[in-house]
């Protein structure tokens, strides 16, 4: 018997793009191109639309003005349920609050959150009950450091799971270093140099 595919949702409120966009973009991707029913939510003029859009992967807009947006969270639940929605997978600490609302009105979809940066739980009692809520079944971390700051702000272990980021390298296949551009920073030409980007 073929096991059914899964229906997978994306759910990123952010309107500019920056690296936590760009690994929403290589996911929905990744999944598209492997065969997966990939579907991503976003913002109307967010960057992740236009770029979706440009390259033809499946996204839907909903306006979402905030983290507690009981409208866009109905809406996205209706269409979890017209799509037959398996997973939402949450990219953002606002995502994860409308996940949460999205499965009051729709609790069939399993909901994956993502912690990309190190920072510990915010102390006040809204963070605390949304990062130990019931409904979130997993908790993607992007480094083990980032699990343990999340198991010390008290998130069980077994709720967590240690994913890294990637980056598609065939994109720089081609791309060789500039000896003039060492020359530049006063390196010399056959030095090895590292450089680091981030917004």
């Amino acid at each position: 018997m073929a096991q059914e595919k899964l229906n997978i949702l994306h759910i990123d409120p952010e309107k500019k793009w920056r690296g936590g966009q760009q690994q929403v973009y290589y996911l929905h991707e990744a999944l598209v191109k492997k065969g997966f029913n990939s579907t991503l939510i976003c913002n109307p003029s967010s960057e992740l639309q236009k770029k979706c859009n440009s390259n033809n992967l499946p996204f839907k807009t909903i306006l979402m003005l905030g983290e507690i947006d009981i409208i866009s969270a109905i809406r996205i639940s209706q269409f979890c349920r017209k799509n037959k929605i398996s997973i939402i997978h949450s990219h953002s600490a606002h995502a994860i609050t409308i996940g949460i609302l999205v499965k009051l009105f729709y609790s069939k979809v399993k909901l994956i959150a993502v912690k990309r940066v190190d920072f510990p739980i915010k102390k006040n009692i809204f963070s605390k009950i949304k990062y130990n809520n019931k409904r979130i079944d997993k908790i993607v971390c992007i480094s083990e450091f980032i699990k343990s700051v999340l198991i010390n702000d008290g998130i069980s272990e077994e709720k967590l799971l240690t994913i890294r980021s990637g980056v598609d390298i065939s994109k720089f296949a081609n791309v060789f270093p500039d000896s003039d551009f060492k020359v530049s920073l006063g390196v010399k030409k056959d030095s090895f140099l590292i450089g680091t980007v981030a917004a």
